[in-house]
């Protein structure tokens, strides 16, 4: 019984942490799954990262695809591929907002309040 206590007490303070930050995420794809993926696997995991750039771009106003210089998705998984082998145990999503802080700058992802 404390063990599922315990179990329960540490999910809802992870839930709550998540809602805090307003940010949830419904797949979490580690360096791991993406050094070892192929056929339909890798697919699905490409796609994933690549929509989730899309979604960090469009969310945050940038043009990641082409600030300061033009990539392709090719390019992008190149580095995912860097990426993952130097940081096996970090998740893919922890690699694109550090991509996306190496072509966009550190503060790409904090709001800018418009002068009036």
């Amino acid at each position: 019984m404390i063990r599922l206590s315990l179990a329960a007490f540490l999910l809802a303070t992870f839930v709550t942490q998540a809602a805090g930050q307003g940010i949830q995420m419904n797949v979490t794809f580690s360096c791991a799954d993406w050094s070892t993926m192929s056929g339909n696997r890798a697919a699905f995991i490409q796609g994933n990262f690549l929509g989730l750039l899309d979604g960090l771009a469009l969310g945050h106003g940038r043009d990641f695809w082409l600030e300061p210089y033009p990539i392709d998705a090719a390019q992008a998984s190149y580095w995912m591929d860097q990426y993952c082998e130097g940081n096996p145990l970090n998740y893919i999503v922890t690699g694109a907002y550090t991509l996306m802080e190496e072509r966009l700058g550190k503060g790409w992802n904090v709001p800018t309040i418009p002068a009036e």
